[in-house]
């Protein structure tokens, strides 16, 4: 069963403070990145996003690094738009 973090609370990020992720996890500990926006920032990287990961939410080990820079690749075509 998947639970909210934060009771899904949106966890803000990036220079101007306006990019914004969501994470869910399982009882055995997994965790997955279900949304997220950008804000608008095209300047945001992979290391971004991981960054605030680890800030947010404590997750250090076991990040798809390549999954969040295809993910990312999508996002940047329209950095106004949620995933």
């Amino acid at each position: 069963m998947l639970r909210k973090q934060d009771n899904g609370k949106r966890r803000k990020f990036g220079d101007n403070g306006k990019a914004w992720l969501t994470v869910e996890t399982t009882e055995e500990g997994n965790a997955y990145l279900r949304e997220f926006f950008l804000g608008g920032d095209s300047e945001i990287d992979v290391d971004d996003i991981v960054t605030a990961l680890d800030d947010h939410y404590g997750i250090v080990a076991g990040v798809d690094r390549g999954f969040i820079g295809r993910i990312l690749t999508q996002a940047l075509k329209d950095p106004e738009r949620e995933y």
